[in-house]
């Protein structure tokens, strides 16, 4: 019995039941979509033969919105298994997101991809997903922007993909997107998430060491909260002394906190030390007329600390 021949024959039945379904469904609804993944389980679970070319048969859009729900019913519940499985019938079809072109060639950004979609879910650990989602928007001259000012290269960052985030420096993005109300600079979501990697790697390919995000805090300003350990500040200096970049030391945020301020706050006292030695101005005072002497005075933080300011 010739069993490659009768899983081709069988393929293309799976195929012609696929594409009768999604005919028979408005994309453009969300109920109708929900539908079509739920209608669509077994027979992706029981496919035989070659996956399908779903560029053929949706458009990018579609995919976006189909990817998106299938997110929502896998993580939000309360079909994981057949979100998970559309994902996963995606990536095994070897489909990959052709950007819509304007009228000089160039691809369209402006879009709430399924990448994006994911980043708006708070999940403990999305990281698989997000490198499955990677493998389907692949596109690095193309980093997309939702309408909250989210990019791909932002995910990339906030992920420690530095293979990804590499790839995006290669064709040319600046690493110093303009934030906004909701997105922080792509150099603080590396340290409030601790990627080392994706930090070393955008200080040395242009990220500005002073972009403040929206509520004026700086890269320096992060690195003085008690959740980031000591060595990545002073790795932070050394490479910006390596490049001969100038660190901003004495940078105030919205409230007129100088880094020093930040240190003293968490009690950082050795990051304080080391501000100290880097030139900061301990008498500055914030827009409450405090001085870091006023905060090691009023905390009690150790009496040697009082004769630095």
């Amino acid at each position: 019995m010739d069993y490659e021949h009768l899983e081709t024959e069988y393929g293309q039945v799976n195929l012609l039941i696929f594409k009768s379904l999604r005919k028979k469904v408005n994309l453009e609804i969300k109920e109708e979509r929900q539908e079509f993944i739920y209608r669509i389980y077994p027979l992706i679970n029981d496919w035989k033969g070659k996956y399908p070319d779903l560029g053929s048969i949706f458009r990018p859009e579609e995919l976006d919105w189909l990817l998106s729900d299938s997110i929502d019913l896998k993580y939000l519940g309360p079909n994981k298994i057949q979100g998970g499985q559309f994902i996963e019938l995606v990536t095994r079809s070897g489909y990959k997101d052709k950007p819509n072109i304007d009228t000089n060639g160039k691809p369209l950004l402006q879009r709430t991809t399924a990448l994006l979609h994911a980043a708006k879910i708070i999940i403990s650990n999305n990281t698989e997903l997000v490198s499955c989602l990677f493998k389907i928007y692949d596109r690095y001259d193309a980093n997309y922007i939702d309408e909250r000012g989210l990019t791909h290269f932002h995910i990339a960052c906030r992920h420690d993909f530095d293979d990804i985030v590499k790839k995006f420096l290669e064709h040319g993005l600046d690493p110093n997107i303009p934030v906004t109300d909701e997105v922080n600079t792509s150099l603080n979501l590396t340290i409030i998430h601790e990627r080392k990697k994706c930090f070393e790697l955008l200080l040395r390919n242009g990220a500005n060491p002073n972009h403040a995000d929206h509520e004026g805090l700086t890269p320096l300003h992060r690195l003085c909260d008690k959740d980031i350990s000591h060595d990545w500040m002073e790795l932070f200096f050394q490479i910006n002394d390596d490049i001969q970049r100038t660190v901003l030391v004495d940078a105030r945020d919205n409230k007129g906190d100088t880094p020093m301020h930040t240190a003293l706050y968490d009690e950082e006292i050795e990051k304080f030390k080391f501000l100290l030695k880097r030139r900061a101005d301990p008498n500055i005072a914030n827009e409450e007329g405090l001085t870091p002497l006023h905060i090691i005075c009023s905390r009690k933080i150790d009496d040697d600390l009082g004769r630095y300011s």
